[in-house]
């Protein structure tokens, strides 16, 4: 059987066992309810905690996480929560806000152990990486545990199914990704260098000089450059971006355009894995490569 068949194979069977509940605690009265602030780290907690755990997602799909605001609803949402799981460093600085509304809710990031990337500031897309998913997952299982020692094992033995299967996307990654042309990316916005740092990819820049702030001619004249230096043909955009702001640029640039996905908003139902494995595809697509 050739070698992409056999990834198509198990891209079918792994999105099929991860729609698939974890084992765990039976659903129905009593559930432990918890909450994240994005759908990516919703999931992983839905992973570890099975179906004896409620998690609440905070951002609604598509909303904007650098400008969104707590609603009523939202808190409303949230009453009875033990715990929110955030990113912080300043990605999602609204949930501060649930302390203040609900201060009986703790919030607590989710980094720990992480190897976080530094330039002037913590780059906060961390989640955006399968090994620091794994980090994740672990803090997960030990502050359920935490919360609620007499389920330990179950928490444990999800967590251990759960680590096997992101080992098995993260190698199924690096195969996808061999033979490229390049490992060069020009991305829109700023957000995908743990991506990059874990499969040998380098980000050679971005359009966006700050969140949501316009290049300059300077900067743009330099990102021309580095496009010709290194024969950059794509330009990665995000759903976030305005359509014709990126395809403008891109047509300045000479690029075709990608969009990539960090917070499931383009994703039909799915898990946070599902949503790295599409993400992973449209990168190999952009660089020619059908997987």
């Amino acid at each position: 059987m050739a070698a992409r068949s056999k990834r198509r194979i198990f891209f079918l069977v792994l999105s099929s066992i991860l729609f698939l509940a974890p084992t765990g605690l039976e659903a129905g009265a009593g559930k432990l309810k918890v909450a994240a602030t994005i759908f990516p780290v919703a999931d992983i907690v839905k992973q570890v905690g099975g179906a004896g755990v409620q998690v609440i997602t905070v951002l609604p799909r598509g909303a904007n996480p650098h400008v969104f605001e707590l609603t009523p609803k939202s808190v409303k949402d949230l009453e009875q929560a033990k715990i929110v799981f955030a990113i912080g460093h300043r990605f999602d600085d609204w949930v501060k806000g649930i302390g203040e509304s609900l201060p009986d809710v703790r919030v607590m990031m989710v980094d720990q152990g992480i190897p976080l990337i530094k330039t002037d500031t913590v780059d906060p897309h961390y989640w955006l990486s399968i090994s620091n998913a794994k980090h994740i997952a672990q803090t997960v299982c030990s502050l359920l545990i935490e919360l609620d020692s007499q389920n330990q094992e179950v928490y444990q033995r999800n967590l251990e199914s759960y680590l096997s299967k992101l080992d098995e996307t993260d190698q199924m990654f690096k195969e996808m990704f061999e033979g490229l042309p390049t490992r060069k990316l020009l991305t829109y916005h700023d957000g995908w260098r743990y991506f990059a740092r874990d499969y040998g990819f380098e980000v050679i820049g971005n359009i966006e000089s700050s969140e949501g702030a316009e290049p300059t001619p300077r900067k743009l004249a330099e990102l021309s450059k580095a496009v010709k230096q290194f024969q950059i043909k794509a330009l990665f955009s995000e759903p976030e971006v305005p359509k014709d702001i990126a395809r403008s640029f891109a047509e300045d640039l000479g690029l075709n355009v990608y969009e990539l996905d960090p917070l499931g908003k383009t994703l039909e139902g799915g898990t946070y894995l599902d949503l790295m494995i599409k993400n992973a595809n449209v990168i190999c697509k952009a660089h020619g490569k059908d997987v």
